[in-house]
């Protein structure tokens, strides 16, 4: 209960924050400070509620009745004066009654309140409320509500329960001690997955990501964006060669092979339309693992992170693609697209992107560290069955023989994989959660941050010692200060320099 006591503390320090910044800004200081926090806290939430809604409808009303004038209201159907006097008297009878709700959350949390059954009954009052609008059968109904019911009042008794995969009371309590961990409600998969998961009773290992977190929070866009592109200059203009490259390669005409009578037996399929669309290949294949990349950079505010698995992306798909030449544009030339079949397009986009993009989250997730969660394995598989999928759509589609996916699927995979390994390390390693960048980044800063230590120490160990007074102290022996004699000094300075004194 000491975490959680220093937790409660935490939030009644920045709650009080809070209040320091708006009653000092609108009130003096002598009508609010000597006012209990509880009181301090509700007169926060009332005035910066009246504020949000003066504003907010001061601009609402301007931007509708006066911009927009006649296009939203008819200029006679705007509400006179008096209307919305009303308004604004019956919105201000209102406030007071809105702005204690969160004042009460508030202190419900500061007090430890947060952790009693009856507050997990109330959290559960709007998914019983859902069971009564969505058409039901009743015994499932009465069903859900015992659960719901049960469930709720059970995970916030503050009994620490570790039953993984099982969203217990342990992992409950510690999302009302950070509130930044614990979001689920029945399993913890969906925290595991996104980063959030805290585990009770290991602290250590927690501190551990908390540090490494914070460590990361440091690597920004706006930091060392700059200084990350202007070191990988070079990899950006081979990278933009290859996107020249390619469009050269859609311009000039596809190799013609001569197509004998024997072979028409097994070019005469009839021709479907694509089961997947051209147009959607860089969606799922380039955008979905950028959309990916961004949405970790928000959660961990690591840029060599996301300016690796970018390029990484990038390259894996256009030194592809300046290999096989296999992307197809426009409707106007099947006979063109016929001629460049070999190795299969779409295969080879969905590979290349997605199997990227596989090996991205198997490190960030450490699927292969050894704890047997067959939960990460499939989220690993899932990007490369979907690329597997895509390239069966075109045996299907008669668009290519299964030679031509098979060659362009392992033609994506193997380019998608030599690119990663130059960002990454494999996935199985302990470090796979980041780039190797970020580590070398880390150990630079680490061998600085000794060297100054070591220096700050062999300073400190020339530094003569000092006595009481500040004068230098000449060796006594305990306590008893020798007689300062100059000659005696300059005898030992000689032996120091390797001459021997003379002795007359």
């Amino acid at each position: 209960m000491a975490v959680e006591n220093e937790f409660l503390t935490q939030f009644v320090e920045e709650t009080t924050f809070y209040n320091r910044i708006i009653l000092s800004h609108l009130l003096p200081a002598n009508l609010w400070e000597p006012l209990p926090h509880f009181l301090q806290t509700w007169l926060r939430n009332y005035l910066a509620g009246n504020l949000l809604y003066f504003i907010s409808g001061f601009l609402w009303c301007f931007y509708i009745y006066y911009l927009k004038l006649n296009v939203y209201f008819p200029k006679d159907s705007i509400p006179t004066k008096k209307a919305m006097i009303m308004q604004i008297h019956v919105a201000m009878k209102a406030m007071p009654w809105y702005t204690l709700l969160p004042t009460v959350s508030e202190y419900m949390i500061e007090r430890g309140l947060a952790f009693h059954p009856l507050d997990g009954i109330l959290q559960a009052v709007p998914h019983v409320i859902a069971l009564f609008i969505l058409p039901i059968h009743l015994i499932t109904h009465l069903s859900l509500l015992f659960l719901e019911g049960i469930w709720t009042a059970s995970i916030h008794d503050c009994i620490h329960g570790n039953i993984w995969p099982i969203m217990g009371a342990g992992y409950h309590t510690i999302h009302h001690t950070t509130y930044k961990h614990n979001y689920g409600h029945y399993t913890i998969w969906m925290d595991w997955m996104f980063g959030t998961l805290k585990v009770p009773l290991a602290e250590d290992d927690n501190e551990k990501d908390m540090m490494r977190e914070a460590q990361q929070g440091t690597h920004t866009v706006r930091s060392h964006g700059m200084t990350l592109a202007r070191t990988h200059m070079h990899d950006w203009i081979i990278l933009v060669l290859l996107v020249i490259l390619e469009c050269i390669l859609l311009i000039i005409h596809p190799f013609y092979r001569f197509v004998g009578k024997d072979m028409m037996t097994d070019l005469s399929y009839p021709l479907k339309s694509n089961t997947v669309p051209i147009w959607s290949v860089p969606v799922y294949a380039m955008l979905l693992p950028l959309a990916i990349f961004v949405f970790i950079y928000f959660r961990r505010r690591d840029v060599y992170d996301l300016h690796h698995a970018v390029l990484g992306l990038l390259y894996s798909v256009l030194v592809y693609d300046s290999l096989g030449d296999v992307i197809c544009h426009g409707d106007k030339s099947v006979i063109r697209e016929g001629h460049k079949s070999f190795p299969s397009g779409h295969t080879s986009w969905s590979f290349a992107g997605l199997g990227f993009l596989s090996l991205y989250l198997s490190g960030k997730i450490r699927a292969f560290d050894g704890k047997g969660h067959v939960a990460k394995l499939c989220i690993v598989i899932l990007p490369l069955l979907v690329a597997a999928l895509v390239g069966i759509s075109r045996v299907d589609d008669y668009w290519h023989h299964w030679q031509d996916v098979f060659a362009g699927g392992l033609l994506g995979l193997v380019v998608s994989t030599f690119c990663y390994l130059q960002f990454f390390p494999p996935p199985y390693r302990t470090e796979a959660w980041g780039p190797y960048a970020y580590f070398l980044v880390l150990e630079a800063a680490r061998a600085q941050a000794q060297a100054q230590a070591q220096a700050a120490e062999n300073e400190a160990a020339q530094r003569p010692p000092q006595g009481d007074n500040g004068e230098e102290e000449d060796g006594g022996f305990m306590g008893l200060h020798l007689v300062d004699n100059p000659s005696m000094r300059r005898e030992e300075a000689d032996v120091e320099a390797g001459r021997v004194p003379s002795r007359g």
